[in-house]
């Protein structure tokens, strides 16, 4: 099991026990068992720190209680204590170094600025193939669904992170964009009433005919409730 020695840490551990948090875990495994997804996007509208801080613990749950492999992907642009989560001997990178079969047995894997991630693979793949750099890029976000197909026979599950709706612009990738390209997706709504413009959003992406929903979550702090899983 992880060391619990930081705050983040604790907030971690505290969430992972949560006689809620594991009923929602078992009914994601369950459906993931009778549908075969294997890739997870969680969305949004604000606090991306919550958010972030849920999905790495819904993905380590994953991996600890169910002894499974799970590639943890973030597209956000920080992540709260990046340096501090209780991964142990886990690798958290910035790219996946070496040869597949030298990580493959790792049961947690962490990597963060996918943007940059898929923007390099693309150069590289240019690059071999000797085509010139198109005049008209694609935007990074659409290159992730080739790179979910070269990653998932060697994990049982591939949590995908995105930025928030409400930061949604140029200098972000796009959830919804992100989302469409995962096989499933599931929206974190925060306790509590919700603004107009928030519920607008949410609503919107929620109905998206692209995006695969498996269902809303309304979590806290303190607490995980499972809602329409």
């Amino acid at each position: 099991m992880f060391l619990i020695n930081s705050a983040i840490q604790a907030y971690l551990h505290e969430c992972m026990m949560q006689p809620p948090f594991k009923r929602m875990l078992y009914r994601i495994v369950k459906a993931q068992e009778q549908s075969e997804f294997r890739s997870l996007a969680i969305i949004s509208d604000e606090n991306g720190e919550e958010k972030s801080l849920f999905a790495l613990a819904f993905g380590m749950s994953y991996a600890a209680f169910l002894r499974r492999r799970v590639l943890f992907l973030s597209f956000c642009q920080s992540l709260p204590g990046r340096n501090d989560y209780p991964l142990g001997t886990v690798p958290v990178r910035d790219e996946i170094v070496g040869e597949p079969n030298s990580w493959q047995k790792t049961d947690f894997q962490v990597l963060f600025n996918m943007n940059s991630i898929l923007a390099r693979n693309i150069s590289n793949q240019e690059k071999r193939s000797g085509v010139l750099p198109s005049t008209y890029p694609v935007s990074t976000e659409f290159l992730l669904r080739e790179f979910l197909k070269e990653k998932e026979d060697k994990f049982d599950l591939i949590v995908i992170d995105t930025q928030e709706l409400s930061r949604c612009s140029a200098k972000h990738s796009d959830p919804i964009i992100i989302a469409a390209q995962t096989d499933r997706t599931i929206f974190l709504l925060k306790k509590g009433q919700m603004p107009k413009r928030t519920q607008t959003r949410i609503t919107e992406a929620f109905q998206n005919e692209q995006i695969n929903n498996l269902g809303a979550i309304i979590v806290d702090m303190n607490d995980a409730n499972e809602s329409h899983i």
